[in-house]
């Protein structure tokens, strides 16, 4: 073999190790962000399934505070303690019944997934004074008297009357029993019940309502996108809804079989501060992500975990389709490097190289790089295939944000709609009371200013919505003198400082690229916040912090508030998350919401820390933007 042909099988073996290791570059760095990429999808759509879940169980529990205060409830007891005869209006006890009956039969022809609605009395064992159920043949009845049952020694039943008044209890998820049977076909249901009390404050009995919670396990757990299987279990590790509908409640039947079994992430997930985790397992060729939701007393029964897995192979196909070209170029490369010489070899490694730097500098976040100038004919094959796995990247990105610019058209449509349909709601209300103020009793006045109240949360709740939407939108970053920001922010808040004899101090603060209305609202927001939620009777002290970290500033916002626990740190960014009652302390739920977004828009991120003298300190990085990022 002469020396030239030796050089040029060296050479060649240079050109394709310096191929490979480009080509192994690009593989992973893409696998990672599109693995990376479907992590977030899964998370965000675990995160509205959860949501909605929450929000018909918040629903169930609304409606059954609101039929313990129907009128008829308080006339049975009233005639039940008067011999069978109401005192205020002589109505007999059966005609409040039958008052009650068509009240639970319109709950039950309005609301589909309501399977059951009993009034159920302490004495006679629990006896049922009022059932009316759709338990047959789908329709609406009210059950015989004959029929009614007794549920004295039922746990639930035992646990409402315990309650004092205006609790709610909700049941662990299960499979519906009649008579101490399941029911065929198999019914999930949740209960929710109050109790009763009589007007001298003695227990009288419960409201019950039985949830059938299949075609919202249906609506929850339903597929969006090809590859994706959803699973749901309890708190106790069974499952509620699984592709083998054999191991769907089989704790009902005597087996058990835990989802720590097929997923054993979700041990770590019982003991993270967080209510998500996601994994990538090569081994089964899929990315899993799950979610909990404690949906009432903080007890493992009222908690449900969310699973989806997506496939593995679907997700990264573009960066199969890469590697394939990509080994098609290294194949040519191979043949052209050993034939023309050392001349040759020595002219190919060059382009070669170039390329590898390139794919080095490739940018994580865009996946834009720069074509190196003058490859040979082979080099730039591997270019083009480069070219053409960045483009179907960015065609990815364009759909999806086709797809996030329809979110906030539908956003700002919804939400105008939304706007209106509560204004004329309000709007009718104001002359209901205008016109019957004087002949409505104090019930009514009570139920008016209900809904008044209630019209006003929505509205800011809209408005809050609508501002999250449009944050970042039509924005372009400028100068900003941070310093003067704070000044405005202070100006603006002026009369709540001074309505709390706040302290609100700030260091000196850069003049940075920023997105200036964005960083104004998350610097009100963090301090408003810092003002609010503070002791009674304490002065606030606010003091605003800067440094810089390499390309990354990060700012502190420190109070002497009422601190947060650790366990809730992640929650409170969550949109519409609250950790407290409105009794306690108002707002919507939306404000930390906007300041993650915010430190988010600057390529940065949000936490909170504990104060070293009480309190919290809120911590964001940002990243100075300019028009080209």
């Amino acid at each position: 073999m002469s020396l030239a042909t030796r050089i040029a099988l060296v050479l060649g073996i240079v050109v394709i190790a310096a191929s490979l290791s480009s080509a192994g570059v690009i593989y992973w760095r893409l696998n990672d962000q599109l693995v990376q990429s479907e992590f977030e999808k899964l998370e965000r759509e675990t995160a509205i399934r959860t949501q909605y879940f929450d929000a018909q169980i918040k629903e169930l529990i609304r409606d059954v505070k609101a039929l313990s205060g129907m009128p008829p409830i308080q006339g049975i007891i009233r005639a039940r303690d008067n011999g069978g005869v109401d005192p205020l209006d002589g109505s007999t006890l059966e005609v409040w019944k039958q008052r009650l009956a068509p009240i639970f039969g319109n709950i039950l022809n309005s609301k589909l997934a309501y399977v059951q609605i009993r009034y159920i009395g302490l004495e006679d064992g629990g006896r049922e004074l009022v059932r009316v159920d759709r338990l047959g043949d789908g329709s609406v009845q009210v059950v015989p008297p004959g029929n009614l049952q007794q549920k004295g020694t039922s746990d639930y039943f035992l646990e409402t009357i315990s309650l004092p008044p205006g609790e709610v209890y909700l049941s662990s998820i299960n499979l519906n029993r009649e008579y101490g049977r399941i029911q065929a076909p198999n019914l999930p249901v949740l209960r929710a019940a109050v109790p009763v009390y009589s007007a001298e404050g003695k227990v009288f009995g419960i409201v019950v309502i039985n949830y059938g919670l299949s075609a919202l396990f249906e609506q929850v757990t339903r597929d969006v996108s090809p590859g994706q299987v959803y699973y749901l279990s309890n708190g106790r590790g069974s499952f509620l809804v699984h592709p083998d509908k054999a191991r769907q409640f089989d704790f009902e039947f005597g087996k058990v079989f835990l989802a720590t079994r097929e997923f054993p992430m979700l041990v770590h997930l019982q003991s993270a501060d967080r209510d998500y985790i996601s994994e990538a397992q090569t081994d089964k060729r899929r990315v899993v992500s799950a979610r909990t939701l404690q949906y009432g007393p903080d007890r493992r029964e009222h908690r449900i975990v969310l699973l989806v897995t997506g496939a593995y192979d679907a997700i990264t196909a573009v960066s199969d389709r890469v590697l394939q070209q990509a080994a098609t170029v290294l194949v040519l490369l191979l043949v052209i490097a050993l034939l023309p010489g050392i001349w040759l070899a020595r002219v190919a490694t060059r382009p070669i190289r170039d390329l590898a730097a390139a794919v080095r500098d490739i940018d994580v976040q865009t996946q834009e790089w720069v074509h190196p100038a003058g490859l040979s004919a082979e080099s730039e094959d591997l270019a083009k295939a480069l070219d053409t796995a960045f483009e179907a990247l960015h065609e990815h990105a364009a759909e999806i944000e086709k797809n996030n610019r329809e979110l906030k058209q539908f956003l700002y449509i919804a939400s105008h709609g939304l706007q209106e349909t509560v204004r004329t709601v309000n709007t009718y209300v104001s002359l209901l009371d205008e016109a019957y103020r004087d002949s409505m009793d104090e019930q009514g006045g009570m139920y008016l200013h209900y809904i008044v109240e209630s019209c006003k949360r929505m509205h800011l709740l809209i408005h809050g919505l609508l501002e999250y939407g449009r944050l970042g939108n039509r924005s372009h970053p400028e100068r900003v003198d941070l310093n003067h920001l704070l000044q405005e922010v202070r100006s603006d808040m002026q009369s709540t400082i001074q309505e709390r004899n706040a302290l609100v101090e700030v260091a000196e603060l850069p003049t940075l690229n920023v997105y200036k209305l964005e960083m104004r609202l998350l610097f009100q927001n963090l301090i408003g916040n810092a003002i609010k939620f503070v002791k009674s009777g304490m002065r606030p002290v606010i003091r605003v912090d800067c440094r810089c970290d390499g390309n990354l500033w990060e700012f502190s916002v420190t109070d002497n508030g009422i601190g947060i626990a650790p366990e809730q740190r992640e929650k409170i960014f969550v949109i519409f998350q609250r950790l407290h009652g409105r009794n306690e302390y108002d707002g919507t739920g939306i404000g930390l919401a906007h300041c993650s977004k915010v430190a988010a828009l600057h390529r940065g991120r949000i936490w909170v820390e504990d104060g070293r003298a009480g309190g919290s300190v809120f911590k964001f990085t940002i990243r100075e933007m300019f028009h080209e990022e």
